[in-house]
């Protein structure tokens, strides 16, 4: 059986939010190639997603998100990757593979740290927003993985006036 295949970014056809794409896994452990999408933001949601490719969308009209903070005001958009992340289970066995995005969107703040190439301080700031103090070592090596593959440049990202 082939591995996960590369999908490109998607959204809800209900919500317009981006989702998260996971690559579900056999018995002995290797990645198959069925996704399981979900909203990026762990909130509730009255319904279920419906994926949809983002291209099918103008990218004004989608809800963005930044994929470090989690802020709605993004503004850039980052090449790097693609970059997989694995998720073990509490017996610390594979759960699944999630394919983090080829494209990064990142608001003013975290594209002023993106900049600077300042991981502990990008770790700092998400962590400072909720995200739990366990969960520093993951976002830093993320993070790291992230400015490894960091294409040169960055896109200005439209969003709807309102």
């Amino acid at each position: 059986m082939s591995g996960p295949r590369e999908t490109g970014p998607m959204v809800c056809a209900v919500c317009l939010e981006p989702l998260n794409a996971f690559h579900v896994m056999s018995q002995d452990g290797a990645a198959t190639t069925d996704v399981v999408y979900v909203h990026v933001l762990k909130v509730a949601h009255d319904h279920d997603p419906d994926p949809r490719p983002a291209a099918e969308h103008a990218e004004e009209d989608l809800t963005m998100f930044c994929d470090f903070c989690s802020s709605t005001q993004v503004k850039w958009a980052y090449r790097a990757g693609p970059i997989r992340v694995a998720v073990l289970n509490n017996e610390d066995q594979l759960e699944h593979v999630s394919g983090a995005t080829i494209e990064w969107a990142a608001c003013q703040r975290c594209a002023e740290l993106i900049v600077r190439r300042a991981v502990p301080a990008l770790v700092n700031r998400v962590i400072s927003l909720g995200v739990p103090e366990d969960a520093r070592a993951t976002l830093t090596e993320l993070y790291e993985a992230f400015f490894l593959t960091l294409e040169p440049g960055r896109r200005r990202i439209r969003q709807k006036r309102t």
